[in-house]
């Protein structure tokens, strides 16, 4: 119980630093390497970007706070598939394409994907 506790809590911390990012701004790094601001080219006003960038982000998260959890291999691979699902199922709704995994949920035309994932 005290390990969740802590995965918990280093999951927390983890997730205020990338919302509010870092302290001097004159240090901060874009949140998306290479991603663009422009429309789609599907035209349908939701902007470019990098596809897997927010979700390799969010998994580097999650893999420092089970390391750092001291969690065995098993408990952090469970609760990253538990994770994973929720991220894929998130950024289908927003994006479409595929089929969910577990949860079918119609996101708005111009939800963002990024904030999905964050979300899942």
């Amino acid at each position: 119980m005290q390990r969740r506790a802590l995965l918990a809590a280093i999951l927390s911390a983890s997730v205020t630093g990338l919302v509010l990012g870092p302290a001097d701004a004159s240090r901060a790094q874009p949140a998306t390497v290479g991603a663009a601001d422009s429309e789609s080219a599907a035209g349908d006003g939701r902007p470019t970007r990098l596809a897997d960038t927010y979700v390799t982000d969010w998994d580097a998260v999650g893999v420092a706070a089970f390391t750092a959890a001291g969690l065995s291999p098993a408990e952090g691979h469970t609760l990253f598939a538990y994770v994973a699902i929720a991220v894929y199922d998130s950024v289908i709704a927003v994006k479409g394409g595929y089929e969910p995994f577990a949860v079918d949920v119609d996101a708005p035309w111009d939800a963002s994907a990024a904030a999905a994932v964050a979300a899942a």
